[in-house]
Order: C-alpha cells, then structure tokens, then sequence
C-alpha cells in the first residue's frame, strides 16, 4: 500500500481475508503517526446497489491525511448487482483512488473464484494485477499461535492434545478458519474452570460440526411458527449461485417480514447472523456450506430464490421509477413469478398467502397481476367486436359455402377414386411391414377398410387377422456388447450393458425400470424371474443380484444358476464343471429345499412349477425325476432314454442338451441335438418322440403352459409341435440370420409364443399351421359350381386332417340352391352359419358363437369361409369367445387357409 493506491486481497472463503483487514490492518493504520496515519477508515461491502448506496463514502475526508477505503466481500458486486452500469460506476469511483492527486487508498477482499470476474474490467484487471495479495493456508506454527496466542491473552489455558487435534484438523485448509473460530468459541462455553480441554472440544462436534451443531441447537429450541421464520430470514440473507457457489447477501430488516424479531435475536445471540444497524447479514459463509440443513433448503428451493432475487430487484426499479406500469412483470416471467409466489399458500396455516415477498414484492407482482387481468379484459372486449363482425360475414360465408358445396358434388367421383388409391397405398404398406412390424400393419389395414371398403382393403385387413406374429419390439439400446434376455414369461425384456440394466415391458414397449449393476461385475444369466440376475463378480464368483433392491441376495460363490421355476419361486445352483452338489432354492429367502450329490457334470436341468419337481440331467447318465418334496427319485420311461440324451456334459456333442416343464407340471419334455422327447410326469409314460429338420439340432424348447404343443427353434426356423398326436408340426416360421433366443409362451395368453430374434423382441399368435394356398377365383361362393367348392372344401379338409388330425366342421353361407349338392358331393356335414343373408347383414356375435356350441364339438376345427365384408367387426369377437370355450378355426378366404 506504500507503493500502490489501490490493492487487492485474494483468498478462498475463510481463508482469513476479512480478518487480515479488519483485526490486522486497521489496527496498524491507526496505530501509524505523522503522515502516515489515516484521517478516516470506512469499511463497507458492495451490496446490490453499490454505487447509490456507497457513493459518499468514497468522498475523501477533508482534513489532513488519506481516507482509506476498505471494501469487505468485493464479489457482492458481481453476486449482488445485477446492473453493469452500476456496477461500473462504483469502480470509476473505487478506481479513481489510483491517480496521484486523489487522497483516497483503496483495499478490496476478493474470494478467490471471483478472480476471472475481474478481469470484465479493464482498469479493474489492470489495478489487480499491479497490487494483488493471496491469503494461502497458515502454517502449523501459525495455527498454533492462533489458538493459543487469544487464549493467553484472556488468561484460558489450552490442552496440548487439544491444539495437536485443531491443527491437524485445520491445516492446509484455508476455508477452514470461521468454523476453527466457531468451533473455539463452542469449547470456551464448555470449558473447565481456565482450561479448554479436547474433551469438550469433541463434544461441540470439532471444526467441522460446530457451525452444524450451533446452528441446530438453536434451530431445535424454536417452536414451529419461529422455524419457519428463521428459515426465512436465511433463505433471504443467501445469493444462490449461478455456475458459482452460493453467496451471503446482505438485507435490511424490513426485508424479513413479520415475526422475525425474536429469531433474529436468537440468531445474532448464537453468532449465526451479525447486525449493522438495520444490515442484517449471515456472519460467515462457513455457515452454507457447514451446516446440511440450510444447504438442503437452498437445494430445495434454489430456482424459487432466483427467481425472488429477480423479483426483488424488478421491484426496486418499479418504485424508482415511480411505480410505473411499462416496468411491471409480462408474459413468462409473470407467469412463473404467478406459479411461484402469488398461489403459494402456507401449508401450516391454510388459507393464509406464503410470507417470503416483501411487501414491496407483494405489492409489484399483485400490480403485475392486475395489469395482466386488464389487458386481457381489453382483449376480451376487442374478441367480442370481432365476432360481432363475424357474425356479420356469415351470409356471405353461407353463400360461398353453397357454391362450394355444388363444385363439391361436381368433384365427389374424383375425390372416390383418391380414396380408394389412398386405401390401395395403405394396403400395400400393411402388406410389406406385415412381417417386421405385424402392429402396425394390422392397424394399416383398419385404416384401408375405413377409407374404402374394396377386395386391397378387404385383403389386408383379414391378413392382420390371420397373421400369427401380433408383435415386433426392437430394443432401442444398440451395441454389439449388449445382452438381452425375456424373463415374465416374455413380458419383459431386461438388457444389460456397460453396467447399467434397463426393464422393458414387451406388450406395451414402456420403459418398466432402470437399474446399475456394480463395477467390474457381469451378467451372467437372467435369474428368477425379472428381479432377478445371476451376475458374476471381478473375483470370478457368482453372485444372484436383486435389480429393486440393488444388492446381492445370494452367494452363488464357484457354482453357477442351472435354472428356475416358471413362477419364480426356486433356483437351481450346482457346480459349473464338475460332480457335486445340486441344491434347489427359495427364491425368497435363498433357503435349501432341497439338495442331492451327482457323481458326474451335470449337462442340464430343469425345476418345475413351484419348486416341486426337479429334474436332471448328469453327463453320460440316465434322466434323473425328483420329488423335492417327498425326497424321492420318481422312476419312468425317461430313465430308458437314449444314452445320448445327456451327453458329455462338454456341449460340443450335438448341441445344446435342454430339458423343459410345462407350467402345471403334468409333461416334461427334452431335446437333443434333432430330437425331442416329451413324457408324462404322473404316469412316467412317453407321450412324443419325434426328429427336427433342422441340421445343427434344436436351441431353444418350450412346452406350453397346458402342455398341449412344444415350441422349437433350430439353426433355420421356429416351428410349434402337437403333442396330442405324437409331435406333428403344425406351425413353423423362418429365422432370420439371428437365431431365436429365450423362446417362451406368454403365461397371460396359452396360445402365444414370444422370443428374442436379436433385438427384436418377437411375439407368435396361436398353435396355427399354414396347411396350404387354395387359389379362390371369386370371393362369393355363388359364383362357383358345387363341383368346384366340394374340390376346394375336400382338399381344404384333407389338409387339416393330416395337420391336426382332426376333421373340421364346415361353417358357411346358406345359399340353398346349391347346400344339397355341396353336401352330396362333399365328406363333410355342413352346420350352417348365417353370415351373407340379406336379413342377417350385421350378425349378432354372440349368437353366431352359440350357433357353434351348439352344433359342433368342443376341440375340434371350425372352418369359416367366405368371410362377407359387413361381418368381418364380428369375427374377432367371435374368435375370442369360442378360443376361451377350447374350439380351433381355420379361416379360409379366396386367396388362403390357415390354422
């Protein structure tokens, strides 16, 4: 300061800026004699409105001697001011101490991340960067002296243990020196006669709980009206940062509202907040950060402080400028002040408006309200003359709309013939995303029926019914290491990557959950049911990881999961290569149901519903069955099987060994390589035996929950077997190059399949088998000589008697000149269903399905043919009703028959 007129201290928060000046500058000024000796020392702090507030203060003293000016907390002028005019003109007048002839000298205290912001000013940078001062750390001696230099000089003595304990607590932390004062100040009310001892030192909660446990204390003694006050008076007494830490601002007591008197006191008395006359202010930032509670509000409610702050201000503006309407709140920025403030009601005192504006805030926004309200009065008005003036035109309007309408019919042929190629496109769109988004293009076709009823539209809306995929999901997260698996009987698909699980449901394509696995682990396979996975840890170890929860609920340690019940409600653990112990789980407390000893690698098991059965299959053995309940081996033909059956246990023998149970638990099937074998849990009997065509064997197995069909994927396509008849394959699909994963029945609906066809989450309605294309020449079958229909209708028959072994009931129109030819020269015994007579135009549903109980057998085939247009509302409802009741259809239109 001898060689400079202007300086600044730079330092972190409580890193003793303010106390360098305060507790050691000023004493050396006035200590100084001659020359040297101020003639006045003014210290403030910017404040919101620096230049107006302060500006007299920056008048040199007229006397001899230099005025010093110290300004305290300098970064108010960029935390505080929100005016850059205002802020430039107090640095004019700080900066003006810099020419020779002024009388002024100039120290300011900067927080150290304020230091770019000088750097907005030239001459501020200029200055700062010639005279500058860094407050680092005190060292260990320093901090010693600190402590102890003030005890002595009071007559207190000082615990050695307790002046070790404070200095390496405090050292090499420069913010650290307003909660070492605080937390002195707490041990000198607890001390022991002259001594401050460490004991009570520990009992304040030390240098970093004392700010904490004072400003709790003292929170803790006020009663629920007094709470909400203090967390007023603090919320108004922060500047919450924007890209910055948060900031005390100072505020004058009028800003605190009512009730605050009492606290205030209380406050000031536990050195939390200071007064200067009618400034009220935080005593140190120490406090924001120190003290979780008043942090957590500032949390809370930061946006809501902002926008007070901006309020605060525009309402300061509005009453210098003479409460001016122009300067009033518009638009967004009334609205979210409205949403903010003017709704707010106390929640302690219902129907009492929130206290947190002042009330020249109050009285600005109510202002801003009413103005609001008479410009859109105004508007209202004007709205009013103008549909006055409408209703004036509308004569005219009417007249144009009669010309319009005669051009309208002049033009209804052309607008026809739109929709009809508008229905033609949307049909040709439905038929090509038929098979990679079956969704969509069912309701493409609903949309083609809609514009135009023609035979497109026709086509393509009974191809959406007929189509056995109802569903294709793509999972939206991509990469080649994500892992995907279908738990929930398909419902959910769970994907794994990059330590991060999301939950998808299936159905509906929502996004269920998303949870984080932890690091370093991976998925191993998908576990229980959908809230469970087998991870495995760095260590090599398995562990059975709760998704919900987020921890590991089992140790699976060297062994690995081998599987789990269908609903859920056991795993299955045994050692990965290996004889040993095979143990059977709850699934909700990790208890053993059930455990037994292999002497050989186990290739493949299988846990039935509930836990109950269990079987196995150890390499190079036969089938094991249990009764896990009754603790038993259950004898059967599975222990005569193929020797094959469960290989070598080294997976590289024909595939993949898979065993399966149906969900009720009555069949057991397996496949090996090309061959599948299914058994009847009860009687121990073989209930199908049959061979795949595909050439590396089959991946994936399935059994129904009725335990009717088993569903089998290969190297090329996914086909559906009937059971009842030995394994006929009534169903089969192509692959794409991905091959099918997680092949499943959806539990909620026994005749749907879903699978995962890489990351396409697929899903395959019904049982059903394409028995052949039997090529109509006409829709109507009155266009058709008798001979004609009994070919098509015998050849029909024959088709789906070799595909399900049964013959089908024939339902179709009643056209009676020629019904006793057709049933002549046919094998079949027609059962009339009254669809195209002209009485009947719209058929009841429910009696066309009454019609059918009545007349033909439960489980066998119901043909429909002919499907007239004005029916095809009912067929879906009819198909719904008559599946619950156990019938099977084939729907037979001019272009082809399928199961």
């Amino acid at each position: 300061m001898r060689e400079h007129r202007f300086a600044a201290v730079f330092g972190a928060s409580g890193s003793g800026k303010s106390s360098l000046l305060r507790a050691g500058l000023i004493p050396v000024l006035r200590q100084a004699a001659g020359a040297g000796r101020p003639a006045v020392i003014r210290v403030l702090t910017p404040g919101d409105r620096p230049a107006r507030t302060h500006e007299k203060a920056l008048v040199p003293f007229d006397g001899d001697g230099a005025t010093w000016v110290i300004v305290d907390q300098f970064e108010e002028l960029f935390t505080l001011c929100g005016d850059r005019a205002e802020r430039d003109r107090f640095l004019d007048l700080l900066l003006a101490a810099r020419r020779p002839e002024s009388r002024l000298r100039v120290v300011v205290a900067v927080r150290g991340d304020f230091y770019g912001h000088c750097a907005d000013h030239r001459e501020l940078a200029e200055a700062v960067s010639r005279a500058n001062l860094l407050v680092g750390p005190m060292s260990r001696d320093e901090l010693r002296e600190a402590i102890t230099g003030p005890a002595a000089a009071a007559g207190l003595n000082v615990e050695r243990a307790l002046t070790a304990q404070i200095i390496d607590e405090v050292v090499d932390r420069p913010g650290a020196l307003p909660m070492l004062s605080h937390a002195l100040l707490s041990t000198w009310h607890r001390r022991r006669g002259r001594l401050l001892t460490l004991a009570a030192y520990e009992e304040t909660g030390g240098v970093r709980g004392a700010i904490a446990a004072t400003a709790e204390d003292v929170y803790g003694g006020l009663s629920a009206e007094q709470s909400r006050a203090a967390r007023r008076i603090l919320l108004r007494l922060i500047a919450p940062g924007d890209g910055a830490a948060d900031t005390r601002r100072p505020a004058s007591r009028s800003e605190l509202g009512s009730g605050a008197r009492d606290v205030l006191e209380r406050l000031v008395a536990a050195r939390l907040v200071t007064l200067d006359g009618d400034t009220v202010e935080i005593a140190h930032e120490a406090l924001i950060t120190g003290w979780p509670r008043l942090a957590g509000w500032i949390e809370e409610g930061r946006d809501r402080l902002r926008a007070q702050r901006r309020l605060g201000e525009a309402a300061r503006g509005w009453e210098e400028l003479e409460r001016d309407p122009g300067a009033l709140y518009r638009g967004t920025r009334l609205a979210r002040a409205e949403e903010l403030f003017a709704r707010q009601e106390n929640d302690d005192r219902p129907g009492q408006p929130d206290d947190d504006l002042t009330r020249l805030e109050r009285a600005f926004l109510t202002a801003s309200l009413a103005a609001r309200d008479a410009e859109r009065e105004t508007e209202a008005r004007t709205a009013r003359r103008t549909r006055s003036l409408a209703v004036g035109l509308s004569v005219f309007l009417v007249l144009a709309l009669a010309a319009g309408l005669i051009a309208w019919q002049r033009d209804r042929v052309s607008e026809a013939e739109s929709a009809k190629a508008a229905a033609r496109r949307l049909a040709t769109v439905a038929d090509s995303l038929r098979s990679t988004d079956p969704r969509t293009a069912a309701l493409l076709g609903v949309a083609a029926w809609r514009i135009a009823p023609l035979a497109e539209s026709r086509s393509a809306l009974l191809g959406g019914l007929a189509q056995p995929e109802r569903d294709a999901f793509t999972d939206p997260r991509t990469g080649q290491d994500v892992r995907r698996f279908l738990s929930d009987g398909g419902q959910t698909l769970l994907s794994a990557d990059a330590g991060t699980v999301t939950a998808r449901n299936v159905a509906d394509h929502g996004l269920a959950a998303t949870y984080r696995l932890p690091s370093g682990t991976e998925v191993g396979d998908v576990g229980p049911d959908s809230r469970f996975l087998d991870v495995i840890g760095p260590d090599g170890s398995g562990k059975l990881w709760n998704l919900p929860l987020g921890r590991s609920v089992a140790e699976l340690g060297d062994g690995s999961l081998w599987g789990s019940a269908s609903d859920g409600s056991a795993y299955l653990t045994a050692p990965t290569d290996g004889p040993g112990a095979v143990r059977l789980h709850r699934t909700g407390d990790g208890k053993v149901l059930f455990t037994t000893d292999l002497a050989r690698t186990l290739s493949t098991a299988a846990v039935g519903p509930g836990g109950r059965l269990l079987a196995l299959c150890p390499a190079e053995g036969p089938l094991q069955l249990w009764d896990t309940v009754g603790g038993k081996r259950l004898p059967g033909a599975w222990e005569k099987a193929d020797k094959t059956l469960c290989g070598t246990g080294s997976g590289a023998d024909g595939g993949p060994r898979l065993l399966r149970f149906s969900a009720d638990g009555r069949r057991l099937a397996a496949a090996y390589g090309t061959t599948a074998l299914v058994w009847d849990v009860r009687s121990g009997r073989g209930l199908a035996d049959f061979t795949g065509a595909g050439i590396t064997g089959f991946t994936q197995a399935a059994l129904s929950p009725d335990g009717e069909f088993l569903a089998t994927a290969d190297d090329h396509e996914l086909a559906v077997w009937r059971l009842a008849t030995g394994g006929t394959q009534v169903f089969h699909r192509p692959l794409s190059k991905d091959e099918a994963i997680g092949l499943t029945w959806d539990p909620g609906k026994p005749r749907l399949l879903r699978y995962l066809d890489g990351a396409l989450a697929r899903a395959e309605a019904r049982a059903g088998h394409e028995v052949g294309n039997h090529s109509w020449n006409h829709p109507d079958l009155t266009k058709l000589t008798p001979e004609q229909i009994a070919s098509q209708l015998n050849r029909t028959s024959a088709a789906i008697k070799a595909a399900t072994g049964k013959a089908p009931t024939l339902f179709r129109p009643p056209y009676s000149a020629i019904n006793a030819q057709v049933k002549a020269a046919t094998t079949l015994s027609p059962v009339l269903w009254d669809v195209d007579t002209e009485d009947w135009k719209y058929p009841d549903a429910a009696k066309v399905a009454q019609t059918v109980i009545a007349k033909a057998q439960r489980n066998s085939v119901v043909l429909m043919h002919d499907i007239h247009p004005t029916s095809v509302a009912a067929v879906p409802q009819i198909l719904r009703t008559l599946t619950a009741r156990g019938y099977h259809f084939v729907t037979v239109s001019h272009l082809r028959a399928t199961l």
